[in-house]
C-alpha cells in the first residue's frame, strides 16, 4: 500500500513539474479572475470556455514573448480596458484609453472618428472628428477588427467591437500607422507617428495646467496624475491662490491613467463644507464564496480652505476610473455643473497580482463601484453633454460665465 501511494504522489509530482511556468500563470490567472473579477455580469465571455480553448495554446508556449502575446488576447476576451499588465511586447496594441489618441464607435455600417485628443498625435495628423476609417496599415479596418475579437463567445455586441476597434486604432508600441479614412466623400491617407503620450509637448511635466481667464475665471488642468499623492497639497495650494477668482474650471478631460481615493476625497474636499457620500462599493468575492453580500458607502470631507464659488468640472472620452469617479460626485455637488462627453467607462476598484512563475503583474476590477444612488458609473451621462474633447472646453466656459452673471 505505501508503495502504491509513494508512486501516485511521484507520478502527481512528476505530472504538476512538467507544467511549464507560462502553463501555470495562465491557469494561476485563468483561477484569479474566475473567484475575483467583479464584472461577469455585464459581459458576454464565457470564461469556463476561455480555459478549454486557451489551455492546450498555453501548453505550446516555450518563451516570454509568446506568453505576453496569448496572455494579451486571452485578457481581450474580457474586453475591459481596466485589466492590465506590466509587461508588454512590441505587437501589444497600445493601452486604452491611456494611450489612445482618437475615439471611435461604430454606426452606419462603418467605424467613425467620434473625438479627437487634442496635443496627440491624431490631432496633430490632421484626423478629424467624422472621418470613417476604410484601412490601418494597408489592412482593411472591419477585417483587423474581425480578426483581434474574442473567441470564447459569438455574436459580438456594440462594445465588444467598439473596444477592439480601439485597441486596433490605437497601435502598436512600435511602428507608425498608415491609415485610409473616408471623410465628406474623398478618401484620404495619414500617417501618424508612433501612438505615444508625448508628455512634454502635451503636459509640460507639470502635474496641474492653471491661468486665470477673461471674467477673473480660474483655470485647473489634472495632467493624469490622480495617483500622485503630492497632488494633494499641490492641488489645495493651487485653488487656495485662485480664491479670489469669481468661479474656476476643473479640468479632468486628460485623466486617463486612473489614480487613487486618498487624492481623489482631497480634491472633492476643497469643494466641501460638510461630509457626503463619494461612492457605493460592492466586493462579489465574499458573496461568491459564502454567499454574505459586503458593499458600503465610502464619504469625501472637507479639505481645509472651502471654495465655494460656482465650478465647472470637465470631462471626457479620456476621463478614467478615479477620474470618472471624481466626475461623478462633482454632479451632486450644488455649486458645481459637470459638462462632457461620456467618460472612458473604466469599471470598478482594481487589485494587482503578480504571477508567480513569470512575475508579471496583472491588475484588475475585482470590486464593483457605483454611483451613490446604485446606478454602475459607467452608466453615467453630465449634466451637460457635449460631443467631443474641444467642444467640452468651450461650451464648459459658457456654461461658467453663465454661472457667475
Amino acid at each position: 500500500m505505501k508503495k502504491i501511494t509513494f508512486l501516485l504522489f511521484a507520478m502527481f509530482s512528476i505530472s504538476c513539474s512538467s507544467q511549464s511556468k507560462y502553463e501555470k500563470d495562465f491557469l494561476e490567472f485563468w483561477e484569479l479572475i474566475d473567484e475575483s473579477y467583479a464584472y461577469f455580469h455585464d459581459k458576454q465571455t464565457n470564461w469556463d470556455e476561455v480555459k478549454v480553448l486557451y489551455a492546450p495554446e498555453f501548453k505550446k508556449v516555450e518563451s516570454g514573448y509568446e506568453f505576453v502575446y496569448l496572455f494579451e488576447k486571452m485578457i481581450y476576451e474580457l474586453y475591459d480596458s481596466h485589466i492590465t499588465i506590466n509587461t508588454n511586447i512590441d505587437s501589444s496594441f497600445q493601452q486604452v484609453p491611456d494611450k489612445s489618441d482618437a475615439w471611435l464607435e461604430y454606426r452606419d455600417g462603418g467605424y467613425y472618428i467620434v473625438d479627437i485628443r487634442e496635443g496627440f498625435t491624431a490631432d496633430k495628423a490632421g484626423l478629424e472628428i467624422g472621418m470613417k476609417i476604410e484601412s490601418i496599415n494597408n489592412i482593411d479596418f472591419d477585417k483587423a477588427v474581425q480578426k483581434e475579437l474574442p473567441i470564447s463567445f459569438d455574436d459580438h455586441n456594440n462594445e465588444v467591437h467598439v473596444f477592439i476597434a480601439n485597441l486596433v486604432f490605437s497601435g502598436d508600441r512600435v511602428n507608425p500607422r498608415k491609415v485610409e479614412v473616408v471623410y465628406k466623400g474623398q478618401k484620404q491617407q495619414f500617417t501618424l507617428e508612433n501612438p505615444k503620450r508625448i508628455t512634454t509637448d502635451v503636459f509640460n511635466n507639470q502635474m496641474l495646467t492653471t491661468k486665470k481667464l477673461n471674467n477673473n475665471i480660474g483655470y485647473i488642468r489634472v495632467n493624469n496624475c490622480l495617483s500622485n499623492y503630492d497632488l494633494v497639497n499641490h492641488f489645495d495650494k493651487t485653488v487656495d491662490e485662485l480664491y479670489d477668482t469669481n468661479g474656476l474650471i476643473i479640468d479632468l478631460r486628460e485623466t486617463a491613467g486612473g489614480g487613487n481615493t486618498v487624492v481623489a476625497r482631497a480634491i472633492l474636499g476643497k469643494f466641501l463644507n460638510k461630509e457626503v457620500p463619494y461612492q457605493k462599493h460592492e466586493q462579489p468575492y465574499e458573496e461568491k464564496q459564502y454567499g454574505v453580500k459586503r458593499s458600503w458607502i465610502e464619504y469625501a470631507f472637507p479639505f481645509r480652505k472651502f471654495y465655494n464659488k460656482p465650478v465647472v468640472v470637465l470631462v471626457g472620452h479620456w476621463t478614467g476610473s478615479v477620474g470618472e469617479a471624481l466626475g461623478v460626485a462633482f454632479s451632486t455637488f450644488d455649486n458645481v455643473t459637470v459638462v462632457g462627453t461620456k467618460m472612458a467607462g473604466l469599471q470598478g476598484g482594481v487589485n494587482c497580482q503578480t504571477l508567480t512563475g513569470t512575475n508579471i503583474s496583472v491588475c484588475y476590477p475585482f470590486e464593483k463601484i457605483f454611483q451613490v444612488n446604485g446606478e454602475s458609473r459607467k452608466s453615467f451621462i453630465p449634466e451637460v453633454h457635449t460631443k467631443s474633447f474641444k467642444e467640452t472646453y468651450d461650451i464648459g466656459l459658457k456654461t461658467l460665465e453663465k454661472a457667475i452673471k
